[in-house]
C-alpha cells in the first residue's frame, strides 16, 4: 500500500478526535522525494476534502480544528519549500521531455504540470485554510465556550428578508430595493459593517443586474454544500447550515443496519460470491450461509499507516475472529433485505459484463443504475422516468416575466398522487438528474445542478402554497420546518444527494446529505454497501419527515388529530390541502363502519327472535 492510500484511509476511518496528523506529516515531510507526480495530487485532494468536511462540521471541537489548522499550515508551508518546488520543477522538465500527462485524470493540461500544479495545490490549501479559520469565528457566534476565538467580534441576530421571489418588472423592484437601501442606510448609519440580511439584499441585486442565472444565490438558493462558492456572509450561512444539518439524520430499520454491518465487515472475495449467488440461491440461503460464516479480524486504518510508514507487511492472524451482528432475526422475504442483494448481484454483474468501461449514454445508466436503486423507493412515493414536466417548474414560469408554458424537464421525478388532487402527477416531493458521464463536461454537470435545485425550490415552494397560514395549527407548523425533498444528481459514475428545505418565505438552503460512488472493477464491490445505505436514508427520510406510506395512507393522521383539526381549522380557499381529503376519508369511512356495525348488529337480533319463536 503506497503512502497517499495509507493517509487517505487513516483518515477517513479515524475519529477526527484520534488523529495522528504529525506522523503524517512527517512522513510526507522525510519522503517527498519519493513523491509522484500521481502521489501528489492524490494527497491534496484528499486533504483538502477532509479539511472542508472538518471546516463545516458543526460539532468537532476546539483541538480538533486547531489539529486541522496547523497540519493545513504545516503542509502549505511544505509545498510552498525550496526543496519540493526544486523537487516538481524537475517533475515539470521531465514530463515536458517524455511529452506524457500523468495529471490527465484530475484535469490538469500540458499548462499546470509541476511548478504549477504546485501553485494550484498551494492555492488550494490556503483557501481551506481560510474556510478552516472562519470556522472558528463562526462557531464562536453559537458556542459561548469558544468566545475567545472570535477576536471581539459580537454575533448579529440575522433576520431573513421576505421577498418575493423575482419581481414583475426590473425597474420597479430595483426601485424599491433601493429605497429599502436608503431607509435602512439612514436608520444604521453609525455602524461601521452592514447587518447579514443588507448583504444579502445587495448580493441579490448585483445578480440580478448581472443577470447570473447559473449562480443558485439568484434563484434565491442558499447552496451549502460542498461544492458552493458563496460571497455572501459566512456567519448568515453557518447559522442556517447548522440548522439543516441537524435536520437530515435519519436511522435505518434494525433489519437494514444489521445487514448493512456484516456486508461493511465482509472480506472482497467472500462479498463478491454473495452477490454472484444472490439469482441462484436466493435471500434465504444467503441469510443462513452470513449467519454461519467467520471472518478474520481486519486491520484497521491506524495499523495500515504505521505498516506503510515503517515498510513491513501487516501480521495476519486468523485467530483474531471478527464479531458478526446476528442474522437470525432477519426475515428473507424483507423487502430491503433483498433489495440489498439485488443492488449488489446487479453492480457485479455490470462490472463483470464491462458495462462500466463501454461508452456509456445517460439512458443507459438510468436502466441498468436507477431503475434498480429506485426500486425501493416505490415503497414511499410513486416514481416517474424519461423527461418528466415538473408542474411545480411550469406553474412557477408562467407567473413570471417571460410566461414560459412549459417548465423544466427532470429524468427521474418523486411525487405522491395521495397528496396532490387534480395535479397530473401529484405532489412532487424530489428529482433525479443525470448529468454526464463524462468528468470533463463540466458545463453539463453545472448546468443540470442548478436545474436540479431550481426544481427542488419549486416544489418547496408549490408546498409551502399548499399549506395553511402561520399559526392556524402549531402541529403543521412544526412540520414545516422538518420538510426536507431530495435531489440526486448524477456525473461521471458518482451520485450525490443533496436536500432542500425552506428557510423563509423567499430563501430556500441546499445541503449536502450523502454520496457514493458506483463501482466499475470488483475490487471496488464495498462501494455498493455505501451505495444501499444512502439511498435507505433517503427512504427513511421521505417515510419520516412526511409519513408516507403507499399501502396504508389513511392511517397517516390520527383520529384525534382529524377531529381537532375538523373542528378547529377553517381551509377556506384552501381546502385542497391533504389534511381536509384526510379528514373527508376517514370521516366516510367512520360512517360505512358504523354503518356496517349497525346493520350486524340488527341481522343478529333477527336471527335470535326467529330462534326463538321456531
Amino acid at each position: 500500500m503506497d503512502i497517499s492510500t495509507a493517509i487517505s484511509l487513516y483518515i477517513k476511518d479515524t475519529p477526527y478526535k484520534s488523529w495522528d496528523l504529525a506522523q503524517c506529516l512527517r512522513q510526507l515531510t522525510v519522503n517527498y522525494q519519493n513523491l509522484t507526480s500521481k502521489n501528489k495530487p492524490e494527497i491534496i485532494d484528499e486533504l483538502r476534502s477532509q479539511l472542508s468536511f472538518l471546516s463545516t462540521h458543526q460539532s468537532i471541537c476546539q483541538k480538533g480544528r486547531k489539529k486541522a489548522l496547523q497540519l493545513c499550515e504545516n503542509v502549505a508551508n511544505f509545498f510552498e519549500s525550496k526543496e519540493a518546488m526544486t523537487f516538481f520543477e524537475g517533475v515539470d522538465v521531465k514530463v515536458r521531455n517524455q511529452r506524457c500527462m500523468p495529471f490527465d485524470q484530475y484535469m490538469y493540461n500540458e499548462d499546470q504540470l509541476g511548478s504549477q500544479g504546485l501553485e494550484n495545490a498551494r492555492i488550494g490549501l490556503l483557501k481551506a485554510k481560510s474556510s478552516l479559520y472562519q470556522s472558528e469565528v463562526k462557531i464562536a457566534f453559537v458556542d459561548d465556550e469558544l468566545s475567545a476565538i472570535s477576536s471581539g467580534v459580537e454575533a448579529k441576530p440575522t433576520v431573513l428578508t421576505r421577498e418575493q421571489d423575482r419581481p414583475s418588472d426590473v425597474s420597479e423592484g430595483m426601485e424599491k430595493d433601493q429605497g429599502d437601501d436608503e431607509k435602512e442606510e439612514d436608520e444604521e448609519e453609525e455602524e461601521e459593517t452592514p447587518a447579514p440580511r443588507e448583504k444579502t439584499s445587495d448580493c441579490y441585486k448585483c445578480l440580478f443586474q448581472q443577470s447570473e442565472r447559473k449562480i443558485p444565490a439568484w434563484w434565491r438558493i442558499a447552496d451549502l454544500t460542498s461544492r458552493s462558492e458563496l460571497d455572501i456572509p459566512d456567519e448568515y450561512f453557518y447559522a442556517l447550515q447548522v440548522e439543516l444539518t441537524s435536520r437530515r439524520n435519519p436511522k435505518l430499520s434494525q433489519s437494514a443496519e444489521t445487514l448493512l454491518v456484516t456486508l461493511e465487515k465482509l472480506p472482497q472475495q467472500e462479498l463478491v460470491d454473495v452477490a454472484r449467488s444472490f439469482y441462484k440461491d436466493g435471500s434465504e440461503s444467503l441469510l443462513k450461509r452470513l449467519s454461519m460464516l467467520r471472518v478474520s479480524k481486519k486491520a484497521s486504518a491506524e495499523e495500515q499507516l504505521k505498516a506503510c510508514i515503517l515498510g513491513v507487511e501487516l501480521a495476519t492472524s486468523s485467530e483474531q475472529i471478527e464479531v458478526l451482528p446476528d442474522l437470525k432475526t432477519l426475515k428473507s422475504d424483507d423487502r430491503e433485505v433483498i433489495w440489498i442483494f439485488k443492488v449488489l448481484a446487479k453492480m457485479l454483474e455490470n462490472v463483470e459484463y464491462g458495462i462500466t468501461h463501454d461508452h456509456c449514454s445517460e439512458r443507459d445508466v438510468d436502466v441498468l443504475y436507477d431503475s434498480v436503486f429506485f426500486e425501493i423507493l416505490r415503497d414511499v412515493v410513486n416514481v416517474h422516468f424519461g423527461e418528466i414536466c415538473s408542474r411545480a417548474s411550469r406553474d412557477r414560469k408562467q407567473h413570471t416575466i417571460d410566461k414560459l408554458s412549459d417548465g423544466s424537464r427532470v429524468d427521474w421525478l418523486f411525487c405522491h398522487r395521495a397528496y396532490g388532487e387534480g395535479s397530473k402527477w401529484g405532489r412532487e416531493f424530489g428529482l433525479m438528474e443525470n448529468a454526464s458521464i463524462k468528468p470533463d463536461n463540466q458545463g453539463k454537470i453545472a448546468g443540470d445542478t442548478i436545474k436540479g435545485e431550481v426544481n427542488l425550490r419549486d416544489m418547496l415552494k408549490a408546498l409551502e402554497h399548499s399549506f395553511p397560514e402561520e399559526g392556524v395549527s402549531d402541529v403543521i407548523d412544526q412540520a414545516r420546518k422538518k420538510i426536507l425533498l431530495p435531489g440526486i444528481f448524477f456525473s461521471a459514475w458518482n451520485l450525490r444527494i443533496v436536500v432542500a428545505a425552506l428557510l423563509d418565505h423567499s430563501w430556500v438552503g441546499v445541503i449536502d446529505s450523502g454520496s457514493f460512488t458506483i463501482p466499475t472493477k470488483v475490487e471496488d464491490l464495498h462501494m455498493a454497501v455505501r451505495c444501499c445505505r444512502v439511498l435507505l436514508e433517503v427512504k427513511v427520510r421521505y417515510s419520516r419527515n412526511f409519513g408516507f406510506r403507499l399501502r396504508t395512507r389513511n392511517q397517516t393522521w390520527r383520529k384525534s388529530e382529524l377531529r381537532k383539526k375538523k373542528e378547529k381549522v377553517d381551509f377556506g380557499t384552501r381546502g385542497a390541502w391533504q389534511i381536509s381529503s384526510e379528514a373527508k376519508e376517514a370521516r366516510e369511512l367512520g360512517y360505512r363502519r358504523r354503518k356496517q356495525y349497525i346493520a350486524r348488529l340488527f341481522f343478529s337480533f333477527l336471527r335470535i327472535n326467529v330462534a326463538m319463536r321456531l
